[in-house]
């Protein structure tokens, strides 16, 4: 190796280093956009599917890993914690908003249930917060949610 390409080499180091970075607020814009197309896309799958009923926070635990490196098969943990005399869990749904088909199930559970909890997997298309909502018997609705850093992302296959 030449002294001639040793310092080219080292000159255009120099010169990738000085490229001007993007500036912090817009990539934050950037994520507050995305933030702001979850949550109005959570609000039409609720409207649609609740019939306008909206759902209170809490009650609801959502477990997510913090961080899937690959989103074709997440663990999900549901549980719907009740107060003492509250009604019956009737249903327990899951959304991810961000995916193609973003109800992602429906779990039902009988009169003889004894506690609303489920352990499943799931596919993600994205970085999103996950969320579940449970119906009681009453018509109340509790929702709970996770956010979750998706590095390979699943659901692609609607793409094609």
């Amino acid at each position: 190796m030449k002294r001639r390409q040793v310092l080219g080499g080292m000159g255009a180091g120099v010169l990738v280093c000085l490229q001007p970075l993007p500036a912090w607020g817009q990539a934050w814009d950037q994520s507050g956009e995305r933030l702001k197309e979850e949550q109005a896309q959570f609000e039409q799958l609720l409207a649609q599917h609740f019939e306008g009923r909206i759902p209170v926070e809490g009650n609801v635990s959502v477990n997510l890993p913090a961080l899937a490196e690959n989103g074709n098969s997440v663990a999900l943990e549901v549980q719907a914690d009740l107060p003492v005399g509250a009604a019956r869990v009737v249903s327990i749904d899951v959304f991810a908003p961000m995916n193609p088909a973003p109800h992602i199930a429906q779990f039902l559970f009988g009169a003889g249930t004894g506690r609303a909890q489920v352990r499943t997997r799931m596919r993600l298309a994205a970085d999103q917060t996950v969320r579940a909502v449970a119906s009681f018997d009453n018509g109340r609705l509790m929702m709970g949610g996770a956010h979750i850093v998706v590095t390979e992302v699943a659901c692609l296959d609607f793409l094609i």
